[in-house]
């Protein structure tokens, strides 16, 4: 039975969320996908880069057969950490400041790998890109979860996840056509492809807002 006195404020945390799931697909919906695709990208490409380079490090490097595959499993380590303590940290800080800098620390490990001199180096800047690029993975999707109007929140999230396949082929055409007929240090100009996240971060900081379902959770 409804009390009389009883307001229904239209600025109720339960009120905005409806809200957010009625809005229309609108223009700034596609950028943001834009912009989210590009990093997933990216995040993607630091991810296979050296899968398709590592015979040609082997060949141009002192590395053995064990050191490339200790490199290799050093990603993924990373990859678990970050899986760990991204999502704790976006409930914690936001969705987007998470983003943004788990963007700017994947680029920064793909540009340690790019100049890296020694086998340490190169295993630690793999271990850094394998945190950021999975603590940054696990923010996008809920970000996409959160401020998509919920009966496209499927097309977006196709949308975005684009950039894995682009970004495979992408990968693996630089792989077959550039390595081999690029210097022995060819190798390194694809992890500084890697490091274009340092260009998109700044974009995401000022383009993306910061998720609409955490600001309410915080009571903003």
């Amino acid at each position: 039975m409804k009390r009389p006195n009883a307001v229904v404020r239209p600025d109720k945390p339960s009120s905005i969320l409806a809200r957010l799931d009625r809005l229309p697909v609108m223009a700034s919906h596609y950028v943001w996908a834009a912009l989210l695709a590009a990093n997933l990208m990216l995040e993607y490409y630091d991810n296979a880069i050296f899968a398709y380079a590592s015979p040609t490090i082997k060949a141009h490097t002192n590395l053995s057969t064990g050191q490339i595959g200790a490199i290799s499993s050093a990603f993924f380590i990373g990859m678990i950490i970050g899986a760990l303590v991204g999502g704790r940290l976006s409930d914690q800080w936001g969705r987007r400041s998470v983003l943004v800098w788990t963007t700017v620390l994947y680029s920064l490990g793909a540009l340690a790998t790019a100049f890296a001199p020694t086998y340490e180096t190169i295993l630690a800047s793999r271990v850094i890109t394998g945190i950021g690029v999975q603590a940054a993975t696990s923010v996008l999707l809920v970000y996409i979860a959160e401020m998509f109007p919920g009966r496209a929140r499927g097309r977006f999230v196709s949308i975005v996840t684009i950039g894995f396949v682009v970004s495979g082929i992408g990968a693996a055409a630089l792989a077959m056509f550039y390595l081999p007929h690029g210097s022995s240090d060819a190798w390194r100009n694809l992890f500084l492809g890697g490091s274009v996240g340092l260009l998109i971060a700044p974009l995401a900081r000022f383009i993306l807002p910061e998720s609409a379902r955490w600001c309410v959770s915080r009571g903003r």
